[in-house]
């Protein structure tokens, strides 16, 4: 502090006087004082919002309807607390009724009498029922004829199965059968130590990148004449056969075919009578996605409603039934996903969008309507909200329910115009409120390169303080098909009961996306980090916490943990070794720390993938990422590994082989084995959340005094 003090008529003489207010002893500035500092977790909070406690207050969010059959009226359930209530909509006529829980119970059993036996196949007529024996496809009368059972099939056996693709044609006449054939596919072991009374050991099919894989047959059953034609379908080694559907005149046999490194993919047509193929349409020079939207055939003309990301954003093309593109149904910056409800007589397509909206989230999923000749593309979601859509087999109405992570659930009925026609009951939230709910904060932020938005939820302690400064937690996956951000209000959101829970402590938990972990922002978004599929996400989590604290000065910059499960796992993991002077600790579940041994379709779908010819003329494909086991000896911070070692979907050895390299790193770091437990960790799910909760007290915050051998224990002290 200055003070200007006259000491004569001359000129002033400035004198610096150093407070002890102004500066601590340390030298430290006030605003980065130690007392500032959140170093002691506040149990007691924490102990009142765990993801059990959350659950019991949430229920009866969310209005699921049960639409009956050929009417525009469904039924839905409302649970508070223990009571529980059922009401009938009828959306033509604007009414809402309460009804009787025995009327509810009946018509549900009543639809599910007309279910079949899993595997079963009943024909259109009524007349055939295709269904297992063993390992083999048997076809036998369901007419009450005595005619004898037929086998289809005689060279079944384990490991060459019939796909559940396989369908009959709307005539009766065909049966379209697809074949797996995973016996030529490498066997892994996992050993159930909780077996009893001895471990025993499970085999599984698992091909790694560049072995040998499934193969896919397809030919078509004639019912009249009793003979199985092959579809002469084959194009590339190692392809993929999915999606068969017939015609509506029974004339042929659509289906689409991968390439191994899914960056080609075709839509076929096979005739029954001979098994000939034709190629209908073809989509190249781009990675194909999951989550891709199946393709649609209009039954008045034949047409092809087919789904593609050849233009840079996922849009619909309509096609003739040669395959001829007749139309651009959707264009421009925006991503149009999933097909809601086509209306042929009127030649309109309903279907769910993102990133249109300008000034909106851009993952905010709306409901749009469009004509099949891409004109006359209306909103039919006008709330700036995520929108979960259910529609009535008439495509009249639709159930909305929109929310936010935000903004607790609403649901309305509008019509297929988007003109509102029942309000419902707003979602029941006092019991959060009540107990002390504060909303999280939805934000965005740049990636690495200071151009692309990154969108993300902050979630803090409900007694959050400005003044204080607190340690941070980054959870995320990285994608490629998703970044699982917890928009929805908790709608089947596993991650905002643990940011919640683990928030309460006095942590910061930023959950927010990075460029490659999704395709609804664009190809280019979407295929970012194809060369490296362990860095690329790492620098987008550091500048997003960089950017957060510079914004805002509660954030403590120098303590910096992350977490994630699965590829997320893998991600935590590569944090803390890529960056070891920026993320302190690392919480990592289940993560498949070298791709090079994970599942193939990993590395040989979004990773580059060569072809060379290998023994007998059979291609090779050839495919390498960098791995977290290289960069081990990197450790610096605290580094927690989580495995089930009854992991079906990542091997318990991937996480094995990352602790032999730390090992021999000479790193000191900790795992936690979960016996007998999947990916998904089951009944232990609540000892787990509890773990890592602690570990990132103990360790990020540094506060140990509540210590417990007894894990409950160290949550409420």
């Amino acid at each position: 502090m200055t003070i200007c003090i006259t000491m004569s008529r001359a000129a002033p003489v400035c004198v610096l006087m150093l407070l002890l207010l102004a500066a601590p002893a340390n030298g430290q500035s006030r605003e980065n004082s130690p007392d500032r500092r959140v170093t002691t977790a506040n149990f007691a909070q924490a102990a009142d919002w765990t993801a059990e406690k959350q659950l019991a207050r949430i229920t009866g969010l969310w209005t699921e309807p049960h639409w009956l059959p050929g009417e525009d009226r469904f039924i839905y359930k409302r649970s508070t607390g223990d009571a529980v209530q059922y009401f009938l909509v009828d959306a033509a006529a604007a009414i809402t009724e309460p009804v009787p829980e025995k009327t509810v119970l009946d018509e549900l059993e009543r639809l599910s009498s007309t279910e079949t036996s899993p595997g079963e196949r009943i024909s259109p007529d009524g007349k055939q029922r295709a269904h297992m024996r063993g390992y083999d496809l048997w076809i036998d009368r369901t007419d009450g004829q005595s005619e004898a059972a037929i086998r289809v099939t005689d060279d079944g056996e384990e490991h060459y199965r019939l796909s559940p693709e396989s369908g009959w044609s709307p005539d009766s006449r065909y049966l379209a059968v697809l074949r797996e054939d995973w016996r030529g596919v490498n066997d892994l072991w996992l050993v159930n130590p909780l077996s009893d009374p001895r471990p025993t050991l499970e085999t599984y099919k698992w091909p790694m990148p560049g072995e040998d894989v499934e193969q896919y047959w397809l030919f078509i059953y004639d019912s009249v004449t009793a003979k199985s034609i092959a579809v002469d379908g084959g194009r590339w080694p190692d392809q993929t056969i999915a999606q068969l559907k017939w015609s509506p005149d029974s004339s042929r046999l659509y289906f689409t075919r991968m390439s191994r490194d899914w960056m080609s993919l075709d839509l076929c047509g096979a005739d029954p009578a001979t098994g000939k193929c034709e190629t209908l349409i073809e989509d190249r020079g781009h990675r194909q996605i999951i989550t891709r939207p199946p393709y649609h055939l209009i039954a008045a003309t034949g047409e092809i409603l087919w789904w593609s990301m050849k233009n840079g954003w996922g849009h619909f093309y309509l096609h003739s039934h040669e395959g001829t593109l007749n139309a651009r149904v959707t264009r421009g910056a925006f991503h149009s996903g999933r097909v809601v409800h086509i209306d042929e007589a009127e030649r309109v397509l309903y279907f769910m969008g993102c990133g249109r909206e300008e000034g909106r989230n851009p993952y905010f999923h709306h409901l749009y309507r469009v004509g099949l000749d891409g004109g006359g593309l209306e909103l039919l979601t006008p709330e700036d909200a995520e929108h979960e859509i259910s529609m009535c087999e008439s495509g009249r109405f639709f159930l909305d329910n929109f929310s936010r992570a935000d903004l607790a659930p609403r649901a309305v009925v509008r019509d297929s115009n988007g003109r509102l026609a029942v309000e419902l009951d707003a979602a029941p939230i006092s019991s959060l409120v009540d107990a002390g709910w504060k909303a999280p904060e939805i934000f965005k932020a740049k990636a690495a390169d200071g151009v692309t938005d990154l969108w993300g939820v902050l979630f803090k302690p409900f007694d959050f303080d400005p003044k204080r400064k607190y340690p941070i937690v980054s959870y995320g996956y990285p994608g490629k098909e998703g970044e699982v951000i917890p928009w929805r209000f908790y709608h089947n959101s596993w991650v905002t009961l643990m940011s919640v829970s683990l928030a309460q402590y006095g942590f910061i938990v930023a959950v927010y996306g990075n460029r490659g972990g999704s395709p609804e922002r664009g190809y280019d978004y979407y295929d970012f980090g194809a060369d490296d599929l362990r860095d690329y996400p790492v620098a987008d989590k550091k500048r997003v916490i960089e950017e957060l604290a510079a914004r805002h000065d509660y954030i403590d910059i120098d303590r910096v943990g992350i977490m994630g499960a699965s590829s997320g796992g893998f991600m935590a993991a590569a944090a803390i070794l890529v960056e070891p002077d920026f993320f302190k600790v690392a919480v990592s579940r289940a993560g498949n720390h070298d791709n090079n041994l994970y599942w193939h379709h990993w590395n040989e779908r979004y990773g580059r993938v060569t072809e060379e010819a290998g023994d007998g003329g059979r291609k090779r494909f050839l495919s390498q990422t960098p791995t977290n086991n290289e960069v081990a000896a990197n450790l610096e911070g605290r580094l927690l590994l989580v495995q089930g070692d009854m992991d079906l979907h990542v091997p318990p050895a991937l996480t094995a082989r990352l602790v032999n390299d730390l090992i021999e790193a000479n790193k000191r770091f900790d795992q936690f084995i979960v016996p007998g437990c999947d990916h998904f960790f089951g009944k232990n799910w609540q000892y787990l959340l509890r773990y890592m909760e602690l570990y990132f007290v103990e360790n990020l915050m540094g506060d140990r005094s509540g210590w417990s051998a007894d894990i409950m224990k160290s949550r409420s002290r």
